[in-house]
């Protein structure tokens, strides 16, 4: 059989004294291969040996946990896509002969491009859509390699591919099918990722599960009250996503990881985020914002390491109405706002902003706004400003330094590269313009020397007081 066809299979538990422990592809067979779980066997080639093969396409194929490698090819010419392949004993994928030529297209391969081994210089094209994640399974200890629904490997497969239900393909051996199609949808702690939709009946039990389906823009994601323990990743979803409110709906990362990227200009409201910890992955463990605008509303973060925030590359994007509190005792702190991207950045407005003891509030190459801002608890000064382009609007806001630091400013010669104007704002120094080479701080005339009537800061309540 010349060209047989080889779909929804499970090839588990298989070995081979010499190559293909779960299969063995040759020249001139040219077999359709599509949605087949291949595990746990072992051979050289421990999941799949291909030898002369010509135009050979593995589709939506699952090749994990087997022994002698994943993928081996001889003298091969074959294309990988939506395929998940990783966990294997050996190499992932290994090209055998300087003939060989693999393309991959939308597959999440364990440890990237890097992980696959030319042993004679064979040629990879590494193409769109390739991705390193967890694939979140559902319970590889017993054998089940079904997509929860937190996965990020859901509607992310090759665009002009799709799966049963009609959505854009997922990458692996088994899609998450849903007959739910939104444009709301739904997550509570009790729901579930093995089998919710999403709807309102049957609610997903995870933020991302609910983002990862959320592929048409404007669609919103409603969060109940609750704490959600996860990292999300926005996918370049331009959606809303809302909770009951900072005290009520909890975002934690378990104190590892980035609890939030963003990577789009989402509307988020309504939430705590708290537990981002890994000091390894950089600064605004809270969440980081990357080349998007996103408006974050009625948030409040606290408890994060290393900063609660991070700004790369984004213009203007908004936080609005949101707190930015303590940080983690036990982890390293860091300047709560890193703002790094040599743009705007955007505003802050009606936002409280703790420096927890730190020389600064914001740290920047950026040049960011604010607008009605409580800023408290800072040593040196308040704002660093390196960025280039225009000039930050500091308007309405108030500069509370740390004790016994009541000459903290709210900016710093030494750290100028950019005018900024500061009018109509509340702070102890005397508020004296300067000029630092070409470089002006201008305060405006209606600033107020002196300290401000706090409701009682003691416990962190930093309203206005009413006496």
């Amino acid at each position: 059989m010349a060209n047989p066809s080889l779909q929804n299979l499970n090839i588990i538990g298989n070995s081979a004294d010499n190559v293909g422990g779960g299969m063995f592809i040759e020249g001139g067979s040219n077999p359709r291969i599509k949605n087949i779980l291949i595990i746990n066997n072992s051979g050289y080639g421990g999941g799949i040996y291909l030898n002369g093969v010509s135009n050979q396409t593995l589709e939506n194929v699952t090749v994990c946990n087997n022994i002698g490698g994943g993928i081996f090819s001889q003298y091969s010419n074959f294309t990988i896509v939506n395929s998940i392949i990783l966990d294997n004993s050996g190499d992932e994928i290994r090209l055998g002969s300087s003939t060989d030529s693999l393309t991959l297209n939308y597959n999440n391969l364990q440890g990237g491009e890097g992980s696959i081994f030319l042993q004679n210089n064979g040629h990879v094209t590494w193409g769109n859509g390739n991705i390193d994640v967890d694939p979140m399974f559902v319970d590889t200890a017993n054998g089940n390699y079904h997509l929860l629904a937190t996965s990020q490997l859901i509607n992310a497969g090759h665009p002009a591919s799709t799966d049963s239900d009609g959505t854009r393909a997922d990458i692996g051996a088994y899609p998450y099918l849903n007959s739910y199609s939104g444009p709301t949808w739904y997550v509570q702690t009790d729901g579930s990722d093995t089998d919710g939709t999403g709807a309102s009946a049957t609610p997903f039990a995870s933020i991302q599960s609910a983002i990862n389906f959320a592929t048409t823009d404007g669609d919103s994601v409603t969060v109940a009250a609750g704490t959600y323990y996860e990292h999300i990743n926005t996918r370049d979803r331009e959606i809303d996503i809302v909770g009951q409110g900072q005290d009520e709906t909890i975002i934690d990362g378990s104190n590892s990881g980035r609890v939030f990227y963003v990577d789009s200009d989402i509307l988020l409201d309504g939430f705590t985020i708290s537990g981002g910890g890994d000091e390894s992955i950089g600064v605004g463990t809270g969440m980081q914002v990357w080349s998007a605008d996103p408006i974050v509303q009625n948030c409040k973060f606290v408890n994060n390491m290393r900063g609660h925030l991070g700004l790369g590359a984004c213009q203007d994007a908004k936080f609005v109405n949101t707190i930015f509190s303590y940080q983690n005792p036990n982890g390293q702190k860091w300047v709560p706002i890193n703002s790094d991207n040599g743009t705007r950045g955007g505003d802050f407005i009606n936002c409280l902003i703790d420096a927890d003891g730190l020389p600064h509030a914001f740290i920047s190459n950026s040049y960011p706004s604010l607008f009605n801002c409580t800023v408290i608890n800072y040593r040196e000064f308040a704002y660093s400003c390196e960025g280039s382009g225009g000039t930050p609007h500091i308007i309405n806001s108030i500069f509370y330094p740390s004790p016994n630091y009541p000459n903290a400013p709210v900016a710093d010669t030494s750290w100028i590269n950019n005018n900024i104007f500061i009018d109509y704002c509340n702070f102890p120094e005397s508020g004296t313009s300067f000029t630092n080479g070409d470089i002006t701080v201008t305060y405006g005339d209606n600033n107020i020397t002196g300290y401000p009537v706090f409701a009682d800061t003691a416990n962190g309540d930093y309203h206005l007081s009413d006496l």
